[in-house]
């Protein structure tokens, strides 16, 4: 609201960058009074989006849903979230001999964490060869990592907070595959998480729990195997396949990754057609 403001004071274009679709993310979340916080914002949202001169949209599904709202619909753009991952060198061998699958990053509700603790379950039960790495914070983290240790999962290794880079590469590198989980719901199902672009620039294949923009995007580019969102069955057969598949099958996932990585979220291709859009407006 600040920004239009200053853009009438001004009188110069406003660009806005869609990271969450509100109102309908409180709804998904179950933030306190969201039905009645929703109500009231919702025409709010409406009118800042009608006021700007450029909506990014960082999904397909913000670009559909945002549409719905706005009397220009052209001014509406896909622009996914660009990562800024430095040069990896992936002639390191993996350091351990069992088969390690990962999640990195926010803990919280959205993520709908418990799955991967029914997976690690039936992984201790069949007595699999599989470790799996929780590394993160959140609201979340202290939640998990006590049921990981009531349920005694010796399975998985839960790092709290911020690694360096160079850590955290480290274990980038030792991950056979990479999970990403998501709660189903209205906002979250048309959002694609920060993570994963990251998930790509290492190359591996990506073992999804979610619903909408992000299962289609894997399935449809073969960038991993996917399940619906809490299917914890699912996601375990799901991580078996990719601990049995041959090598040939598991390098074409590794190329569809960099390929799609490399087209969709690199920062400095992302920068330039940034800046073309904005030279535009002027």
């Amino acid at each position: 609201m600040p920004a239009i403001l200053y853009k009438i004071v001004k009188r110069k274009p406003l660009i806005i960058w869609v990271q969450d679709l509100w109102p309908d993310v409180l709804l998904d979340i179950k933030f306190p009074f969201n039905k009645q916080l929703s109500f009231l914002i919702k025409p709010i949202i409406k009118w800042i989006y009608n006021k700007s001169d450029l909506i990014l949209c960082q999904s397909n599904s913000f670009v559909n849903s945002i549409k719905k709202v706005v009397k220009d619909k052209n001014k509406v753009k896909l622009y996914y979230n660009p990562s800024d991952i430095k040069k990896i060198n992936f002639k390191k061998k993996l350091i351990n001999n069992n088969f390690n699958i990962m999640f990195a990053g926010n803990f919280g509700e959205a993520q709908n964490l418990d799955i991967i603790i029914n997976v690690a379950k039936k992984i201790k039960k069949n007595n699999d060869d599989i470790k799996i790495k929780l590394i993160g914070h959140g609201n979340q983290f202290l939640r998990i990592d006590n049921l990981v240790k009531r349920n005694k999962l010796e399975n998985i290794i839960t790092l709290y907070g911020y690694l360096s880079y160079k850590k955290i590469l480290k274990h980038y590198l030792n991950a056979n595959a990479l999970i990403l989980t998501l709660k189903d719901g209205k906002a979250l199902n048309k959002t694609i998480p920060a993570k994963f672009q990251t998930y790509l620039a290492f190359k591996k294949p990506l073992l999804i729990a979610a619903n909408g923009e992000v299962n289609k995007i894997v399935k449809k580019k073969k960038l991993g195997l996917t399940t619906k969102s809490g299917n914890y069955d699912g996601l375990y057969k799901n991580i078996l396949k990719i601990k049995q598949m041959n090598s040939k099958d598991y390098s074409k996932i590794t190329i569809n990754c960099e390929k799609f990585y490399k087209k969709n979220f690199l920062l400095k291709k992302s920068a330039e057609d940034l800046q073309n859009r904005l030279i535009k407006l002027i």
